[in-house]
């Protein structure tokens, strides 16, 4: 790292992790329980392929040179315990982590169905193990990764060790060939689909996914909005709209990637029908959030319809096309139904609508009677109303 930062100083230090000195027999401890961590998730691996029916070391070379770590985590009492979490929810990315806690309890599960967070009560002397996404993808989603999360309380500190059982950084992760066939094609990295991926420098994007596929006139349309997309976000430039930072495609590979700024709070229509905040207000977010969301929404709007050059109209603008950065900023996504204007006051014939239905942009249609209407006005009667 640098030793200063004046950006003219190219003198580096390097530094290195180190065990505490003061308790030498603590590393040899942590040596051996990872070891005998890695020994016992190897193992049900092994148990996991058999019960897909398929050898027993088919997933072996998956984790030969595994980038596994163990982490030593400690929540102390938190006097506004309905204020905070330990950890946010999320999915761990490996393939299976083997978690050790004490008594006091925090972890929960999201119920799929519902919503819900149901508390996991400890069990003395023994263990939780949680799938990762790596092994719901080389399963074809026979196993599934479960969100999860950590609360804190103001009585007790909680202890645990989690093992994170991780492959290779070489391996290519996608599902099992044996597991895949016309009856049972691939769950995950469904076309259209959007994907977190962390990268290796830790920095977290979107990505979406397009698969080009010859004959299917569906699948042909959602190649065709990928490409418009890319086209649009190219020519844009603003805080309040979604920033594609790169499309991927190759002649070698059957399917486009965009790859977009990461909203680590998802999209507002999450927020507004079905987000747990584990709050007792009717309203998740208050009122001073959703008026700076609205008013997010309506700059990105104004810039698209009077500041970009040939205007752009949207046509898709609702709940969920409006995601919201780790600040509650608002960025408006997904242009693959955005259409350019060279003046947007003009009147135009259409085929066919577009866009979700009870979304499509007023402004598009002729309307008998001359009233002030825009498409921000059918956003903000669904998020308000």
């Amino acid at each position: 790292m640098p030793i200063s930062p004046d950006p003219h100083d190219s003198v580096t230090e390097t530094l290195t992790n180190r065990w505490p000195a003061q308790h030498p027999e603590f590393r040899e401890a942590c040596l051996a329980y990872t070891d005998a961590a890695r020994e016992v998730l190897l193992k049900l691996l092994q148990l996991i392929a058999r019960s897909l029916g398929l050898p027993h070391d088919r997933l072996n070379d998956y984790v030969k040179d595994d980038l596994s770590f163990v982490r030593l985590n400690c929540y102390p009492e938190c006097p506004a315990p309905e204020l905070a979490l330990g950890v946010g929810r999320h999915k761990d990315p490996g393939a299976l982590t083997l978690l050790y806690q004490d008594q006091v309890g925090g972890l929960e599960v999201r119920r799929k169905d519902n919503g819900q967070w149901l508390p996991v009560q400890p069990v003395p002397n023994s263990f939780v193990i949680n799938v990762g996404d790596c092994l719901q993808v080389w399963s074809n989603d026979r196993y599934e990764s479960v969100e999860h999360r950590v609360v804190v309380n103001d009585t007790r500190r909680r202890l645990s060790i989690p093992f994170f059982f991780n492959p290779s950084q070489y391996v290519i992760v996608k599902p099992l060939e044996e597991l895949v066939s016309e009856e049972d094609p691939p769950k995950i990295f469904k076309p259209g689909k959007v994907y977190r991926v962390t990268l290796y420098n830790g920095r977290r994007v979107a990505i979406k996914k397009i698969r080009n596929m010859i004959g299917s006139s569906r699948l042909k349309r959602k190649v065709e909005q990928v490409e418009v997309e890319a086209d649009t976000l190219r020519l844009i430039q603003h805080t309040s709209i979604l920033k594609l930072l790169c499309c991927i495609s190759s002649e070698y590979i059957d399917f486009k990637l965009l790859v977009y700024e990461y909203m680590s709070n998802g999209s507002l229509s999450e927020w507004l029908h079905h987000h747990d905040l584990r709050t007792p207000h009717e309203m998740a977010l208050p009122w001073p959030i959703c008026y700076n969301i609205a008013l997010g929404a309506a700059h990105g709007l104004s810039y698209l319809h009077h500041d970009c050059s040939p205007p752009i109209l949207h046509r898709d603008v609702k709940s969920t096309n409006i995601l919201l950065d780790r600040n509650f900023e608002a960025k408006i996504a997904d242009f693959g139904l955005s259409k350019l204007f060279d003046n947007l006051g003009d009147e135009y014939s259409m085929s066919g609508y577009v866009g979700s239905h009870g979304y499509i942009a007023p402004c598009i249609i002729r309307f008998p009677l001359s009233f002030p209407i825009s498409q921000f006005a059918v956003f903000f009667v669904d998020q308000f109303m």
